[in-house]
């Protein structure tokens, strides 16, 4: 038997007003990945550019080289609160670049990619869909659809 993400169709049925129902992309090891890739760099954006909201800061002129009085450029000066800030950031940083490498090295054995089962086997995977199409907070059910060889085998997932 051979199955692969072609085989697999995922529909979320919202338990909202509105009854939405959504039919979810089934993601392949290089989207997966891509998508983790994608997430990791958007929070240590996110992350820096909370630590310049985070409270006052200024710009400090850097006098011109040839003994002008004019400015060439600014350098960005936080007060000395911020150390510690960008401290408890920098290990974060450093942790979570841990943790993407070994999901890096981990992941793609474990999601789905096309493959061929012995009969009286069994295989266990990860099957990841994109589930941005659903308003956030929204209750429902996933219903995985798996044809195999001609059987059709369903599962239901709530979502609460």
């Amino acid at each position: 038997l051979t199955i692969s993400n072609e085989n697999i169709s995922v529909i979320f049925e919202g338990h909202d007003k509105k009854r939405t129902v959504k039919k979810l992309d089934v993601l392949s090891a290089k989207e997966f990945m891509n998508d983790v890739e994608y997430e990791y760099r958007k929070r240590m954006i996110n992350g820096l550019v909370d630590i310049g909201r985070a409270g006052d800061y200024i710009f400090a002129p850097v006098p011109s080289s040839n003994g002008e009085n004019k400015m060439e450029r600014f350098n960005l000066v936080f007060p000395s609160s911020y150390d510690k800030q960008v401290m408890m950031f920098v290990e974060k940083v450093d942790k979570t670049y841990k943790n993407t490498k070994v999901m890096r090295e981990t992941l793609p054995d474990l999601i789905l990619n096309p493959k061929t089962i012995m009969p009286h086997n069994s295989i266990i995977v990860l099957i990841s869909c994109r589930t941005n199409k659903i308003p956030r907070k929204i209750e429902g059910e996933f219903k995985i659809s798996v044809s195999i060889d001609g059987e059709e085998h369903r599962f239901t997932f709530e979502q609460k």
